[in-house]
């Protein structure tokens, strides 16, 4: 089978997914890795033991180190997670939003199924247009919204709680974040996603949360297609 594997983030956010491109490559299947590193183009094949195509894409992001210095300065200075993440999309992702979605396009009509990133939705989008299959991966388990577990740095509040404190950070998340992957998707045609939570986190199809199920036991109320599958 042909896979395409597109990730954007820091070191710790690509080598997962770059372990994960290997072991396919080495069961068979034929790999290409896209990566959009924030601070570094050290990625290319010359890291693959196994023949996996790997081609940087709008790599680095920031290619001042004093820039992204500060810019990760300020990210940690903040205390209102929301903001934060809100500041991660407009420093570290929208300024390469349009190239990696040029190359997502390529790599969906070149693959048979595609993987990424949970928060990748140019890949997302990509994906919904061409028909491909498409596989998220959470690297953390914090996102996925259970009454048996509050959103990180909430109190347990109990199962009724717990399902309040979630609905309203979605209703923040929504406000406050949704406007990117609704603005990529209304210039394709599609129509906006239903939740930033639920609809741009995850697929439908298959989320792996690489994660060892000794840190995260997967909960009765996660919808199927949330799978533990512990760490790449």
């Amino acid at each position: 089978m042909r896979i395409g594997i597109q990730i954007w983030g820091s070191r710790g956010d690509i080598r997962p997914l770059l372990a994960l491109a290997e072991v396919l490559q080495s069961s068979g299947h034929e790999v290409s890795l896209l990566i959009t590193c924030i601070e570094s183009a050290d990625f290319n094949a010359s890291l693959s033991n196994s023949g996996v195509k790997i081609q940087n894409v709008a790599s680095p992001v920031i290619r001042d180190k004093e820039e992204l210095a500060k810019i990760g300065k300020d990210i940690f200075a903040e205390s209102n997670p929301v903001k934060q993440m809100k500041t991660v999309i407009e420093k570290f992702f929208v300024p390469a939003e349009a190239e990696m979605y040029q190359a997502t396009e390529k790599l969906c009509l070149d693959n048979d199924l595609v993987i990424g990133h949970f928060f990748h939705y140019p890949l997302q989008t990509a994906a919904e247009l061409t028909g491909r299959p498409y596989v998220s991966v959470m690297l953390v388990h914090s996102a996925v919204p259970s009454k048996l577990q509050p959103p990180i740095g909430f109190p347990n509040l109990g199962n009724l709680g717990n399902r309040i404190t979630w609905r309203a950070l979605k209703l923040v998340l929504n406000k406050s974040l949704k406007k990117y992957p609704d603005r990529l998707r209304k210039a394709h045609g599609l129509r906006p996603t239903n939740d930033f939570v639920g609809s741009v986190l995850a697929s439908h199809q298959l989320t792996l949360i690489a994660v060892s199920p000794e840190i995260c036991r997967r909960k009765n109320d996660w919808p199927d297609y949330y799978q533990v599958c512990g760490f790449f």
